[in-house]
Parts: structure tokens; C-alpha cells; sequence
């Protein structure tokens, strides 16, 4: 990669402050959305912060939204340095969840859990591979084939459930109780939290990481520098799929403790928000996936307070998506 040229990129602290710029901007536009509806925008975000944060319970309930976000946030990020658009976080989430739960309900508790995650990074990664090949190798573009593997993935979790598993629990397909699980809700945080900085750290300060940026600006130039920009595709697509993994076998270990259809309540879509709104960056996805958590969270209590009905949080939700991807687009344009 040596005769390769690296755009210069936005340091670290530069992407965060673009990252609060983005979302107080968001909060501007919908606290306008919220008074054309007929609410006071104060109180209504008021109350979003105090269902999120107002007390201990409030925080975790706010950090365990968080922590997935994190993870599948990610794996939308990476692929997005190297110019993809990793629509499929979602089906790699609820897979690599389905095989942690088959996983973690078939072993002895003393190999469970490190087989369960193993289980979600392996089907997560492979699930992931398949839009990497496709476009690294074939030219059928990731946003495409990611979009119709999510239409698959659901339904091939849930028959693998019905067929191939003792389904418990009445009408909803799940597995057989977890022999171990994951207890503790912090451990989680704090392993997204550095798989996070990690990532800033691998992007920034090594080779693979630069590449990957080059890729991402200039693929042409790229491969022409010799750079093998058809693996690097497969390979970013695939650790992405892994890493989404890790949030499924997340929310099922720690939050269920086995396999039920429908834990995701869409924490995979979401991740394309945190990931635009996180500007690609770790700190910026962790940033950016509490925030988006505490807006899942405090709809709950702003319902419950009667400020204003539950969907205006939505409501919220699709203004942060919106300016985000605008936002992101106005870089696009200018590079």
C-alpha cells in the first residue's frame, strides 16, 4: 500500500463533535415535529431524559437498549469505512442469537456460554460472508442481497425452532432454557465499550486500518495500488455478520436466557441510525447507541406520565434517522 494516498480523514475529537452537532440538531427539528403535534416539545423530551436516566433502574433499563445497539452499530460501521452499506444487521443478529440459544440449551453449563458465543460468531459471520461474496465477487450490490437475507432470516430461525427443536412456551417458537447464562448486564457494556475503542484504534493506527479507509475513499485507487480490495470486501462483511452475532448471543444470554422469535425488536435496524449518526467512528457509535437507547427507554415512561403518546419517541427516533443520513450524505457530496 505504499503508493497508495490516504484521504486525510477527521480526527477522533472532530468526528465526536460532528456527532453532538448531528443529534442536538435532531433534537432541535424534533422538538418542532413534537409541537406541530400538538405537544410541548420541553416536557415530552423532559420526559424522554427521565425515563432514560431519572433513576438507577431507568439507567440500566437505558443501558441494556444500549448495549446491543453497540454491537450491531458496528457492524454496520465497518463496512460502511470500506463504501458498503451493511443492511443485514438485523438477520445476522437474530441468527447468531438462534445459534447461541440452541447452543447454550444443548451443552453442559460449563461450556455453554463460551459455545454459545462461539455458536452466534460463527452463523452471524457466515451469514454475513454471503452479501460479502456476493458483492466482492460477483458485483451484486450488499444493500440488495442484505435486504432480502433479512426477509430469510426470521423465517428460517423460526423453522429451525419448530422443526429441528422441541419448541416450549405455547405459541411462540423458542428454545429449551439456557444451562448458563449471562447475568450481569455491566461485563456486556464494558466488553462493547472496548470492541468500540478497538475498532477507533485498528482504523487509525494500523495498516489493515488505513487500508481499509483508502478502500473506503478511493476503491479504484485502491486496487490499482495493489491493494486486494475484493477480500477486504468478504472479509469486512463477514466480521460485521460475527459481530452481529455477538448481539443476538448477547440478548439472548443475558436478557432471556434462550432463544424466543421475536427478541429483536429491531435493534439491527436501528444499528443503520447509530452507525450514520456514530459517523463510522467507535466513539461515535457508543455515543451514539446510548443515545438512541435512552430514546427507546424514556418513550415508555413518557407514555406512562401522559406527556405524550409513546409513538412520538418514534417519531423522534425517525428525525434523528433522518438528519443522520442527511448529515451523512453532505459528507458523501463533499469528499
Amino acid at each position: 500500500m505504499s503508493g497508495a494516498a490516504v484521504p486525510s480523514r477527521p480526527s477522533a475529537g472532530q468526528r465526536l463533535l460532528v456527532t453532538l452537532e448531528v443529534f442536538a440538531a435532531a433534537m432541535l427539528v424534533s422538538a418542532v415535529v413534537v409541537a406541530l403535534l400538538g405537544h410541548d416539545p420541553f416536557q415530552t423530551l423532559a420526559a424522554i431524559v427521565a425515563g432514560a436516566f431519572g433513576s438507577q433502574r431507568a439507567i440500566d433499563a437505558t443501558l441494556a437498549e444500549s448495549v446491543p445497539l453497540v454491537l450491531a452499530g458496528l457492524a454496520v460501521a465497518l463496512p460502511m469505512r470500506l463504501g458498503m452499506f451493511n443492511v443485514g444487521a438485523e438477520g445476522q443478529l437474530v441468527l447468531g442469537g438462534l445459534a447461541a440459544g440452541l447452543a447454550a440449551a444443548a451443552l453442559p453449563p460449563a461450556v455453554a456460554i463460551p459455545a454459545a458465543v462461539l455458536a452466534a460468531i460463527v452463523v452471524g459471520g457466515a451469514w454475513g460472508a454471503i452479501p460479502g461474496a456476493l458483492r466482492a465477487w460477483l458485483g451484486v450490490h450488499e444493500v440488495l442481497s442484505t435486504i432480502l437475507l433479512n426477509l430469510i432470516a426470521a423465517p428460517l430461525a423460526a423453522l429451525v425452532i419448530r422443526q429441528a427443536w422441541a419448541a416450549e412456551g405455547g405459541q411462540i417458537p423458542q428454545s429449551h432454557v439456557a444451562t448458563a447464562t449471562l447475568s450481569h448486564l455491566w461485563p456486556a457494556l464494558a466488553f462493547g465499550a472496548v470492541l468500540a475503542l478497538a475498532y477507533d484504534l485498528w482504523l487509525l493506527r494500523t495498516r489493515t486500518g488505513l487500508a481499509a479507509r483508502a478502500v473506503g475513499s478511493a476503491p479504484r485507487a485502491a486496487e490499482v495500488a495493489g491493494m486486494r480490495v475484493s477480500r477486504g470486501i468478504f472479509l469486512a462483511m463477514t466480521i460485521a455478520g460475527a459481530v452481529a452475532g455477538l448481539a443476538g448471543a448477547q440478548q439472548v444470554l443475558d436478557q432471556h436466557g434462550r432463544y424466543v422469535e421475536g427478541f429483536s425488536p429491531g435493534f439491527g435496524f436501528t444499528a443503520i441510525a447509530v452507525a450514520l449518526l456514530g459517523r463510522g467512528s467507535g466513539l461515535g457509535v457508543l455515543l451514539a447507541a446510548v443515545a438512541m437507547g435512552a430514546l427507546r427507554n424514556g418513550a415508555f415512561a413518557m407514555d406512562a406520565l401522559g406527556v405524550a403518546p409513546r409513538e412520538s419517541a418514534t417519531i423522534v427516533q425517525g428525525v434523528v434517522i433522518l438528519v443522520a443520513a442527511v448529515a451523512a450524505a453532505r459528507d458523501r457530496s463533499a469528499t
